[in-house]
């Protein structure tokens, strides 16, 4: 939803009352689980399968089909659940020419259903090739935090670069690509696909991931470059590794642990510019020291603790003249990681000043810094309705 003027421009894959709704309740989000919205989604539903069943290559499938998709229009609306994925399904299904692989006699219950059906044509159609070749990208694509590229994945998996791509055909119907620059990065469609793939209840199927593994290829993967050369990783190395070592099981934990000093701090200082993305991996190792036994469970939040506060500190250190070399160089983001402000911590206000004087006369870029500081300032507000922000915001902004 996107104010413009007097006009508000809501954009939605919905049709139905949903809008009027959302309209007369001036809400941000449609909450479209709310029971309130419950009936509205089985009637959208209702009418997307309607308008499936008028398409004629629908209708020349059906026609060749032991199923007959019509007379189950209202039991997909209600094993649906109100979920339009399941509907999606079974329209790819059709599409794909699988409709009496989706239905075996009868509709699947749900779509975590249909997600093994279609998983165990693709394993049994593939057979070797698909252990060989599309089990280890769809076990990298399950856990990655973001998309990959066809390069990455080759690299990660250790498969032929046209392997990968082959591959990737293969599995179009269950990934997103994202433009990358000139390449495609992949991802899975959707995140209940890869609930499906890494669920325990599949765990004797051919296709089923075991997420600790996949998890431990992509860490390991990204633990190697430490051992010649941390700038030679990549942008997703950097960010998600420690991540990825967090939920590999007990002994990549332990790694990360290891992971969390000075050589890592100074590896992510130097590609992130900040110590923004250090600090996170910090939080991320916060998290898997309940499973250390003693005495190692004690002392180990204490180290990272320690390591978390002193690189705050150093960061409120940063002289206004630093900060403003950084704005002017258009660093703003970096800057404003310098200046944060928080509930909490009121007295960085005044750093407001330090910001926005250097970009008096550059107005977009000043009103790119004014947003976030004032937004802060607002949250301010909702702690300390008398909070006096305001004058002081406006008294740091250059007339």
């Amino acid at each position: 939803v996107q104010a413009i003027g007097n006009l508000t421009l809501v954009i939605s894959s919905r049709r139905g009352p949903h809008l009027d709704r959302f309209r007369e309740d001036g809400a941000d989000i449609i909450d479209l689980d709310d029971d309130s919205y419950k009936q509205d989604t089985l009637v959208a539903l209702d009418q997307y399968l309607d308008g499936l069943l008028q398409e004629p290559h629908v209708r020349a499938q059906i026609e060749h089909s032991s199923a007959d998709l019509s007379q189950n229009i209202q039991q997909i609306v209600t094993n649906s659940k109100g979920n339009f994925l399941y509907a999606r399904q079974i329209s790819e299904a059709v599409a794909h020419g699988d409709l009496d692989l989706v239905l075996q006699g009868k509709l699947p219950e749900d779509l975590d259903e249909i997600y093994a059906r279609l998983m165990s044509r693709l394993a049994s159609r593939f057979d070797d090739d698909f252990l060989d070749y599309l089990y280890p990208i769809l076990s990298i694509l399950a856990v990655a935090r973001d998309s990959l590229l066809a390069s990455q994945l080759a690299e990660i998996t250790g498969i032929q670069r046209n392997r990968v791509n082959q591959t990737l055909t293969r599995l179009r119907p269950y990934l997103t690509p994202r433009t990358a620059g000139t390449q495609q990065a992949w991802s899975i469609y959707h995140g209940s696909f890869a609930e499906t793939l890494t669920s325990e209840m599949h765990a004797d199927s051919t296709w089923w991931i075991d997420q600790d593994e996949a998890h431990r290829t992509i860490a390991h993967f990204y633990l190697a470059f430490g051992e010649k050369d941390w700038q030679a990783m990549d942008d997703y190395g950097f960010a998600h590794l420690a991540w990825h070592l967090g939920n590999s099981g007990d002994v990549e934990q332990r790694e990360l642990l290891t992971l969390i000093g000075e050589s890592w701090r100074y590896a992510r200082r130097q590609h992130d510019r900040s110590h923004a993305g250090f600090l996170k991996d910090v939080e991320t190792a916060s998290g898997v020291v309940g499973g250390l036994p003693y005495p190692e469970r004690l002392l180990e939040p204490v180290r990272l603790g320690l390591i978390y506060n002193k690189i705050l500190e150093s960061q409120k250190k940063i002289p206004e003249a630093a900060v403003q070399a950084l704005v002017l160089t258009g660093q703003l983001n970096r800057a404003l990681q310098y200046t944060e402000i928080g509930a909490d911590n009121t007295e960085k206000i005044n750093s407001l000043r330090t910001i926005i004087e250097p970009l008096a006369d550059r107005t977009e870029p000043a009103l790119e810094a004014i947003r976030p500081l004032f937004e802060a300032g607002l949250r301010m507000l909702e702690v300390d309705p008398d909070h006096r922000f305001l004058g002081r915001f406006l008294s740091a902004v250059p007339a």
